[in-house]
């Protein structure tokens, strides 16, 4: 989600390299204009606060003759406003034939806190966009670059119609008939997810359902782990729907993200909600399926050093 909106920006160093190489080149020399080969970006060095993208842009010159250093380029990579890359090189310039100029850009792990909440308030939805200026003897000019749309679903397994029997001391209590769960506003502390769960009482007699846990956690970064103060009452063959927040740390979402990089782009998803259920049958603390989840998340944007 949050992982590969944020990994675009190392090829957007790539993208804005190359357009500044050409601009450059043919600016400053009536030479043949350059082209490239290739564009490859991967991870470098990632701790917790930040996280380094190595652009390498393998150009061909035609030229008999080198194209010298004389190129400057400034760049500032945005995800819904929030700056996510920026950096500057100077003196770009290169030998007749094939040749790989390689760019390092180091990326401030707390702007994925900052994307995160732009990216769950847009509906999952996230607009890159590049401010990027190419300088040289005698002129400087901006560089046109096409913006992205990023996407992402987590909640889908988390939406839908179920058949969940919940049962105690053997009994069917209750019956799940359908979940479903959306984003909440997100703040820079705080990513609430609204849960409603439809129900269906079996028994001739109301029950209870209370100390409601949920613990959400991606790889072994632990988002959430709390019990809800709600308690919930189904009356006697009847149904219900049953309102559950659940509020995420939107702060360790830097936290997640180095390890989502370090494990080569995969995270493991895992939301389990646990309840204590109070009927005739007795009392009996029962797993929610239908509000957990496990799944994996994987990304291919750059490839580990």
């Amino acid at each position: 989600m949050v992982s590969r909106r944020v990994a675009l920006a190392g090829g957007v160093v790539g993208a804005v390299l190359l357009l500044a190489v050409v601009g450059g080149a043919v600016a400053v020399s009536t030479f043949e204009q350059p082209t490239v080969e290739s564009t490859e970006y991967r991870w470098g060095t990632v701790n917790e606060t930040g996280t380094e993208i190595q652009t390498v842009v393998t150009v061909d010159n035609p030229n008999p003759l080198g194209i010298p250093g004389v190129v400057d380029v400034a760049y500032t990579a945005r995800l819904n406003d929030v700056a996510v890359a920026a950096g500057e090189k100077t003196g770009v310039g290169f030998a007749p034939g094939t040749s790989g100029i390689t760019v390092n850009a180091t990326m401030d792990n707390s702007a994925i806190v900052d994307w995160w909440v732009t990216h769950v308030n847009n509906g999952e939805t996230s607009s890159l966009s590049i401010d990027a200026t190419v300088a040289g003897p005698g002129f400087e000019r901006g560089v046109p670059t096409e913006g992205q749309t990023i996407e992402t679903d987590a909640l889908a397994g988390m939406n839908g119609e179920r058949n969940e029997e919940v049962t105690a001391e053997g009994r069917t209590v209750l019956v799940v008939e359908r979940a479903s769960a959306a984003w909440g506003e997100a703040t820079a502390e705080t990513t609430p997810i609204q849960t409603a769960t439809v129900v269906q009482n079996e028994a001739p007699t109301p029950l209870d359902i209370r100390d409601v846990r949920y613990i959400v956690t991606l790889n072994d970064v632990t988002l959430a782990n709390r019990t809800s103060a709600d308690t919930y009452t189904v009356a006697p063959e009847s149904r219900e729907t049953l309102d559950l927040r659940m509020d995420l740390d939107s702060t360790k979402m830097d936290e997640w993200w180095v390890t989502h990089v370090r494990d080569d782009e995969r995270s493991e998803l895992n939301v389990t909600v646990r309840a204590t259920v109070d009927s005739r049958a007795g009392t009996e603390r029962v797993t929610l399926d239908s509000l957990s989840e496990d799944s994996t998340i994987e990304t291919n944007i750059a490839t580990a050093e």
